[in-house]
């Protein structure tokens, strides 16, 4: 902190991001992506690039080739003697094949040898006896085995005869047959299934060793790319400069020679797959280790722990970002792009891999009964490489991107372990359980050839229609840099509901008076828009933040005596109804709510029976210093309001609203997304949301050109006018509970109520779910105000269009009182000669139970599952328990009414008689 502290403030310190500091540091990045960051004629072409990765890996092989080649040699040296002194032993006593395996064991230094037999010396003096004689060594000849500390190297191939001295022959010496097996150089055994410790020194001492090189040879390229020839005179500079690229072109040369030669030897000692399985550790591991030292280096070094800024954006020109040098790279990227997106690439995917699914299934029935599958295992390596091809091809054309699905890791990972396998050895059950999770790519790729089915299905909205073009266009590689910027900004506007805002660019020359000008536009913009008379956007946050308060008091504090009391006063009821209210108020926060014995034990106070206790329980009444007189006359004009007339929209449906929110805000744990304020709002909301409903609804009114419909222009009449005459409730001496607020609350309380009750218009489905939709995703949703009242206006209308959520006995209660408010409606407009506002309200041909499911997955559905997606702690509660169990009923009803239809309709084929035959039933 000092360093910083002591640092010129007038001096300029340019700090990269992260990713920029990457793509000039990292090997792997900086070969595969172009340095934007920097000029035109500073960056490499991906050729030069390619070149230079390729050497530096290639040092590292060769660091571990020499480590291979120190053992290596003299253990494939020593094991092949084995071979020639077996061979001698038969040609020196042909044709008596005497050369036959003994049945006796020997130890010798610490190991086992059991495949052994007897070469008798031959009279011959010219035999090979006495070379093999000479392989017999003491246990002083042989060092510690690498992989074993408790024995020496299991090199030994030939003992004296002391060893068996139950021999038949004079001279003779016991040898060891090839068969037996020899000192591994690398674990796991070839020879065996069983896996060993892995020796990972070679990987380290291998990186070790590379490294040093590494820096140097990238030292030298550095210096050579510094070497500038600004004219002709300096001839000196470029001889030199042309001298030291020479020099590199020789070392690459040399590096290259020295990698072939050392893989052609060790491949001819057999170890070629322990080889290479090595140096894909070491080349893991080192790049890893970058990685994280070049994280550290931009943190610690660059950011000075932090304390500086990162100010790439300042310095970096524009134009450097859209420049494109690496034509070589693109026009491969495009190509292989383009067959991979062709049809005809797609079909012999598909067919590829059912070709691959019916041997992976004839394989894995006929495998355990063959003797010899390395045909079997060979024709697997073959798809498996083609596969690997494939994703190869895949991460060359969408980079990283390519794993930004799930699928594809888990694609990858089944694919690269099984090409492993191959190498290293396996087993009936591993391989069997591979070939298992192979057919897994079979779902992959079928999931994507229908994913644009996919989501052109179901119920999305033009607006979400219209995003996901934009989106599936900004994915194109075709396009530049400054047109996904664009469609970037598209995209933001769009899913901000910023389509039709006015912005004023005031980049202007000094002196001009255009700022001036702007400041008033602005004005007129603000009075213009709809954002004008928007109090969440003016409103002071800090007072939104003091009214929030996390944790709430279950107890009703030390008021309560007195609460009791003036409670009982204006809420009256008989002591024994108040006690049994207690017991139902215990389990407010519980998803089952028997509204209709609510009403039953509350009568005309049960508006303010449940507001008095709700506003008590969130200490509003304190908070807000709310006149409980007031409230009391409010309570009951609204009560008053709701028509006991109509079967389904009247006060218990309000009450019934106003629960589920309140369960939404305790259970849902959506209170720790809004302050107190909004409660008091969203309670105020739900309980007049439906108020002075007529029993009827939009349709009707504007056909029939009702008085409400010409005063709200057609636009949410009922909405409006449940609106408008709340408020005029509210606007009353006797019923303002908001006296008390100050300006800028009761505007937000006002403004937030409006929001949340125009949301329960029916015709504003697509525009509700589609704003909850785009912003739900964002970080840190609700992140402003504006956000916060989206997700309220979710919850209003969850909650009014929340009846098939609900426990089935309940829900069923209410879909009775609902479909009879149809009905009625329906008669009226039978009576008035009208059409039918809908085909559900004639009471004599509708299925009531097809209706309502079809309300479910139109309406409700869509609804609930990305609002408990949202609060997954009510899912139990609001699909599993409700939602679903509503809807099997509903299918079985809906089928035992068309099954009860279609019998009548065959001794009634006539409709007019059918229909005559339903009214006489009902008469």
């Amino acid at each position: 902190m000092w360093i910083v502290k002591l640092l010129n403030s007038e001096t300029r310190y340019d700090v990269p991001k992260l990713w920029s500091h990457l793509v000039s540091s990292h090997d792997v990045i900086w070969t595969w992506e172009e340095e934007k960051h920097i000029p035109l004629e500073d960056r490499y072409p991906f050729c030069i690039r390619l070149s230079r990765f390729l050497v530096l890996q290639m040092i590292l092989m060769c660091s571990i080739c020499f480590l291979f080649g120190s053992d290596i040699g003299r253990y494939y040296t020593q094991c092949e003697k084995r071979k020639e002194c077996f061979a001698y032993c038969n040609e020196d006593n042909y044709p008596n094949l005497i050369c036959d395996s003994l049945d006796i064991t020997i130890t010798s230094g610490g190991n086992t040898y059991k495949d052994l037999y007897i070469y008798p010396k031959p009279g011959d003096a010219d035999s090979s006896y006495a070379e093999c004689e000479s392989y017999i060594k003491s246990a002083e000849d042989f060092n510690e085995s690498p992989s074993d500390n408790s024995r020496l190297e299991r090199l030994d191939v030939c003992f004296s005869k002391s060893r068996y001295p139950e021999g038949n022959y004079d001279e003779y010496i016991v040898c060891v047959k090839s068969s037996e097996a020899c000192e591994d150089l690398y674990l796991p055994k070839r020879s065996s299934t069983a896996v060993g410790d892995f020796d990972i020194s070679y990987v380290f001492i291998g990186i070790a060793i590379a490294n040093v090189f590494q820096y140097i040879y990238q030292f030298i390229v550095i210096y050579v790319i510094k070497i500038k020839t600004e004219n002709i005179e300096s001839m000196k500079i470029g001889s030199w400069k042309c001298f030291m690229q020479t020099f590199l072109l020789v070392c690459s040369a040399i590096v290259t020679l020295l990698v072939v030669w050392k893989c052609s030897q060790i491949a001819i000692y057999g170890y070629a797959t322990e080889l290479w399985i090595t140096f894909g550790i070491a080349l893991a591991v080192d790049q890893g280790k970058s990685l994280l030292f070049h994280v550290c280096v931009w943190y610690f070094l660059l950011r000075r722990c932090g304390y500086l800024k990162v100010t790439e954006d300042e310095y970096v020109n524009e134009r450097w970002l859209t420049e494109r040098r690496d034509k070589l790279l693109f026009n491969m990227r495009k190509s292989c792009g383009k067959i991979m997106e062709s049809m005809y690439y797609k079909r012999f995917s598909i067919i590829l891999l059912v070709v691959y699914a019916v041997f992976v299934l004839l394989v894995l029935s006929i495998y355990s009964q063959l003797s010899d599958t390395y045909v079997l295992d060979v024709m697997d390596q073959v798809f498996i490489s083609i596969f690997l091809f494939e994703i190869l091809c895949n991460v060359f054309v969408q980079s990283i991107g390519f794993y930004k699905d799930y699928f594809n890791i888990f694609d990858t990972i089944i694919v690269l372990v099984s090409f492993i396998m191959f190498f290293v050895g396996q087993n009936t059950k591993g391989l069997a359980v591979l070939r298992l999770l192979r057919l897994v790519r079979l779902v992959i790729v079928l999931r994507k050839v229908s994913v644009t089915k996919r989501n052109n299905s179901g119920y999305a909205t033009a607006l979400e229609e219209t995003l996901a073009i934009l989106k599936t266009l900004k994915s194109e590689k075709k396009l530049n840099f400054r047109q996904k910027k664009e469609l970037t900004w598209a995209i933001e506007i769009i899913e901000s509901n910023k389509l039709y805002d006015v912005s004023i660019d005031q980049k202007v020359e000094k002196g001009s008076g255009q700022v001036s000008q702007d400041a008033e536009a602005k004005k007129w913009i603000a009075m213009a828009t709809k954002t004008a008379n928007d109090p969440l956007q003016w409103f002071d946050r800090d007072l939104d933040d003091y009214l929030y308060e996390r944790k709430r008091d279950n107890d009703f504090g030390e008021d309560k005596g007195m609460f009791e009391e003036e409670f009982r006063q204006h809420v009256p009821l008989p002591d024994r109804t108040h006690f049994q209210l207690e017991k139902i108020f215990d389990d407010i926060a519980k998803w089952r709510f028997n509204s209709f014995q609510y009403f039953e034990m509350c009568g005309n106070q049960m508006i303010a029976h449940f507001i008095f206790r709700l506003f008590h329980f969130y200490d509003i009444l304190r908070k807000f210093q709310v006149p409980v007189v007031s409230l009391k006359s409010f309570c009951n004009a609204i009560f008053e309001g709701y028509s006991s007339s109509n079967p389904y929209h009247n006060a218990i449906h309000a009450i019934d609203v106003t629960h589920r929110y309140n369960y939404f805000i305790v259970s849902g744990n959506l209170m720790k997304y809004i302050s107190d304020l909004d409660i008091m709002a969203a309670l105020l909301a739900s309980v007049i949301h439906d108020f002075q409903h007529p029993g009827v609804n939009n349709e009707f009114l504007i056909k029939k050109s009702h008085a409400k419909a010409v005063r709200y222009n057609d636009i949410s009449v009922l909405e409006n006018h449940h609106l408008a005459s709340a408020f005029a409730v509210l606007l009353d001496q006797n019923c303002d509970i908001t006296i008390d607020l100050t300006e800028d609350q009761y505007w937000v309380l006002r403004t937030s109520i409006i929001k949340m009750v125009m949301s329960t218009d029916l015709k504003l489905q697509e525009d509700t779910i589609g704003s909850f939709k785009n912003y739900r995703g964002l970080p840190n949703f609700p992140n402003n105000d504006k956000e916060k009242q989206i997700l309220m206006n979710m919850a209003m209308r969850i909650s009014d269009y929340g009846n098939p959520l609900q426990p089935h006995d309940l829900y069923f209660k209410w879909m009775a009182l609902m479909m009879e408010e149809f009905y009625q409606q329906g008669d009226i407009e039978d009576h008035l000669q009208m059409d039918y506002s809908s085909p559900y309200m004639n009471r004599r041909e509708t299925n009531p139970y097809a209706t309502q499911l079809s309300f479910i997955n139109i309406v409700v559905e869509p609804m609930a599952l990305i609002w408990v997606e949202f609060l997954p702690d009510i899912k139990e509660d609001v699909l599993t328990r409700g939602l679903m169990e509503n809807k099997e009923i509903l299918k079985q009803k809906s089928e035992q009414v068309i099954d009860n239809n279609d019998e009548e309709d065959v001794n009634l084929p006539d409709k007019k008689k059918r229909r005559d035959h339903i009214l006489n039933n009902d008469n």
